[in-house]
C-alpha cells in the first residue's frame, strides 16, 4: 500500500464492465472522458509541450547541417524524413552533400539521396552522375 487513496478508487463501476475499451476512456464522474494514465502528469507534460510546435515535427529551417551528420543514424532518419515527408530538397541535400563529404565519398547511401534530392530539384545530369558513382560504391 502506498498510503495514498483517492475517493471512487476502491468502489465498484456500477453497471460497466472494467475491461470495454469504452468504459476505459470515460471518466470515473460523468462529463469527464479523460483516461487514468500509468505516467500521469509527466505524460502529459511531455505532449503538452509537444503540442506547443503545432503541427511541426522538425524544424527544417533550424537545421544545421554539421551538427545534424555528427550522429550518422539519426542524420539518416532526418534526410529521409526531409526528402518523403516535407519534401525540403534543399536542406535535405545540403546535409547529404556534408555527409558524403565527411565519409570521404566511400558512403553509397548519402550519394543516393544527394542524387535523388539533386533529381528532385531538376538536376538531372547531377543527379545521374551520383547515381552511377552510388552504384560502383
Amino acid at each position: 500500500m502506498s498510503g495514498f487513496a483517492r475517493p471512487g478508487t476502491n468502489r465498484a463501476m456500477t453497471g460497466m464492465s472494467r475491461g470495454n475499451l469504452s468504459t476505459a476512456m470515460a471518466g470515473q464522474r460523468q462529463g469527464t472522458s479523460r483516461p487514468i494514465t500509468s505516467g500521469g502528469r509527466l505524460v502529459r507534460l511531455g505532449t503538452a509541450s509537444l503540442m506547443q510546435q503545432g503541427d511541426v515535427f522538425l524544424a527544417s529551417d533550424k537545421i544545421i547541417a554539421k551538427n545534424i551528420i555528427k550522429k550518422k543514424h539519426i542524420a539518416k532518419a532526418v534526410v529521409d524524413y526531409l526528402i518523403y515527408v516535407e519534401s525540403n530538397f534543399r536542406v535535405a541535400l545540403e546535409i547529404a552533400s556534408e555527409a558524403t563529404n565527411s565519409t570521404n565519398y566511400q558512403d553509397w547511401w548519402w550519394k543516393a539521396r544527394v542524387g535523388k534530392c539533386q533529381f528532385k530539384m531538376g538536376m538531372i545530369k547531377d543527379a545521374e552522375r551520383q547515381f552511377i558513382s552510388s552504384l560502383k560504391n
